[in-house]
């Protein structure tokens, strides 16, 4: 029997805004590699890690807005903290904005290369417009 720090450790989520569940369901190997392999077919060129836990909602809504603003700024110190690049993707759809919409318009408009911090660790909607993403390693 594995102890309870490795457990705890080893939850359902790793990464992304479901990192912490209430439950304390475990982390599934399996599930995490079919689930990133599923996410990885869909989203072959993106130019950083998905949070592989959202292939069970990519059709739900992520934006209640049909215009939306993708905006990330590259300044991060483990690279270079003079850096002023600034990710702006703008989605337009005759309908809500979805997770899938999302991870789509990354992989076709995303400019720059990550640094060390290319793990998705939240998506955070502001004013039901303005998608800001929060990296971490």
């Amino acid at each position: 029997m594995m102890n309870t720090a490795f457990n705890k450790a080893k939850k359902i989520g790793g990464f992304g805004s479901d990192a912490y569940r209430d439950d304390e369901e475990l982390f599934n190997d399996t599930e995490f590699e079919i689930k990133h392999k599923e996410m990885d077919k869909l989203f072959p060129n993106l130019k950083f890690c998905f949070d592989c836990f959202h292939i069970d909602k990519l059709d739900n809504v992520l934006v209640k807005n049909k215009d939306a603003v993708i905006y990330y700024k590259h300044k991060c110190m483990c690279c270079d903290p003079y850096c002023d690049l600034i990710e702006l993707i703008y989605i337009k759809r005759n309908r809500l904005i979805t997770y899938r919409d999302f991870y789509n318009e990354c992989c076709k408009n995303w400019k720059y290369e990550m640094c060390n911090h290319r793990f998705l660790e939240y998506i955070d909607v502001k004013n039901d417009t303005q998608i800001e993403l929060f990296f971490g390693s």
